[in-house]
């Protein structure tokens, strides 16, 4: 688990089992927190009052198309 904290803003992210998510923050809004956890290249978390991206970056090597 990753945590940053400066006065009252802080963020609670967690990277489990191949995938990352935020579990708690100082947000109002509280948006990043309700989303479903990421695992996938391409996929990101966004906070935006936090100022925090979470992307996931890599090879994809998973095959979308076959034809």
């Amino acid at each position: 688990a990753l945590s940053s904290a400066a006065s009252d803003v802080y963020k609670r992210q967690v990277i489990k089992d191949g995938k990352a998510s935020i579990k708690s923050a100082s947000c109002p809004d509280q948006i990043c927190v309700r989303q479903k956890s990421i695992s996938k290249v391409g996929e990101t978390i966004t906070c935006l009052p936090n100022k925090t991206v979470i992307k996931i970056v890599g090879d994809n090597s998973e095959v979308d198309v076959v034809s």
